[in-house]
């Protein structure tokens, strides 16, 4: 297998399918920083939803999730009743990130109003990932349950029962990793290498270390990682940690005072979101300095309410009073809690000019049409 076990220098950078997340945080562009571009008028306003916390919808998608870990070898005992069930994407994630760790469910972004502006605008930026899909049978819409991401690693959950996942890589020699496992690589070295569990998890990442791990912890041969998203924190349709530098671009880059201190005065993000209908953000904030952090969540607010005053003065009523909305809430010392609520047609709208910016360069491969897997025989 002619691949460096640290994989270093030999893989060119790719275009990270973080650019999922990306174009969440509209194709790239800063959350307040759109608001003086906002194209047409928001509607009516409504009350956003906001992801606070864990709801009883959150707690029962997590228990099903769950899962008793597998015996290490086929034929072995099976494991202990007293072996606690784990939830097999967080077994696969790493213990530790240098700039972001998020978890997007698949299945609630893709049904909501940003689902087909997000497939044209992803395909125009990563075609080989739709290719990929289409070789292998995987309906993106049905098949797919998760996609996390962290830093250069990718884990993908799903049904992938009756898919071709030896075909996601093109030119891939197939080996066999383990018990349940397998192994995706050219032996030229170039390119991700891709692991495979049990026809239910997806590995993908620069280097062979990292995604034999990731398979060595799912089949029990390597205790779980530290995890960097605790359970009560899987709620909202994106979730996530990031470090102040990768907050700063969620903000965006013309709010040049906010996001100055946000770098200099926190030093943890957690961020939760809800696209189900109009865009809403959580971001808890910390930091070891109290007294800065409030007057964080203070700049926070003027910047909201000059957002406003711009909406105001070109006539946008529906978005002023949705950004109205958004307010900074301090917490316990050293925490504090902003939140930003956007019209849907704000991010959409942005979404659809990033597939007309890429479309001549990368032309679309199915944006938005879904590859049917071939039946079994």
């Amino acid at each position: 297998m002619a691949v460096d076990i640290d994989g270093r220098d030999r893989r060119r950078p790719r275009s990270r399918l973080g650019v999922l997340i990306a174009l969440l945080l509209l194709a790239g562009g800063g959350l307040l920083s759109v608001i003086p571009e906002s194209c047409g008028r928001a509607p009516a306003t409504r009350a956003a939803h906001f992801p606070r916390g864990m709801e009883q919808e959150d707690w029962d998608r997590s228990v099903r999730r769950h899962v008793y870990p597998s015996a290490p070898d086929p034929g072995a005992p099976g494991q202990p009743p007293s072996m606690p069930p784990r939830d097999p994407l967080h077994v696969a994630l790493p213990g530790t990130m240098k700039e972001s760790a998020f978890v997007i469910e698949a299945s609630a972004v893709l049904s909501s109003p940003l689902g087909e502006p997000l497939l044209a605008c992803l395909s125009a930026q990563t075609p080989e990932l739709f290719e990929g899909l289409g070789r292998a049978g995987v309906d993106l819409r049905r098949q797919i349950d998760r996609i996390a991401i962290v830093d250069d690693m990718m884990v993908v959950t799903g049904d992938f029962k009756g898919s071709k996942l030896d075909k996601l890589v093109p030119g891939a020699t197939t080996e066999p990793y383990g018990p349940h496992g397998k192994l995706l690589h050219k032996d030229d070295g170039e390119g991700d290498i891709t692991g495979v569990w049990k026809d239910q998890v997806v590995v993908t990442g620069h280097s062979l270390e990292e995604v034999t791990q990731a398979l060595d912890r799912l089949d029990g041969k390597r205790p779980p990682s530290t995890p960097l998203l605790a359970p009560q924190d899987a709620y909202g349709d994106v979730y996530g940690v990031m470090n102040p530098a990768t907050a700063g671009q969620l903000v965006g880059s013309s709010e040049g005072e906010l996001v100055t201190r946000l770098k200099e005065v926190a030093s943890r993000a957690a961020v939760h979101m809800d696209v189900s209908d109009d865009f809403a953000l959580v971001m808890d904030l910390e930091g070891g300095k109290p007294d800065e952090v409030a007057g964080l969540g203070k700049a926070y607010v003027a910047a909201l309410a000059l957002a406003r005053v711009q909406a105001a003065a070109r006539g946008d009523t529906g978005l002023a009073d949705i950004l109205g909305q958004g307010r900074a809430v301090p917490g316990t010392p050293g925490q504090t809690r902003m939140e930003l609520a956007l019209p849907s047609t704000t991010i959409q709208a942005r979404l659809k000019e990033c597939a007309a910016r890429t479309k001549a360069a990368s032309p679309p491969v199915a944006a938005t049409k879904v590859t049917e897997p071939e039946p079994q025989r």
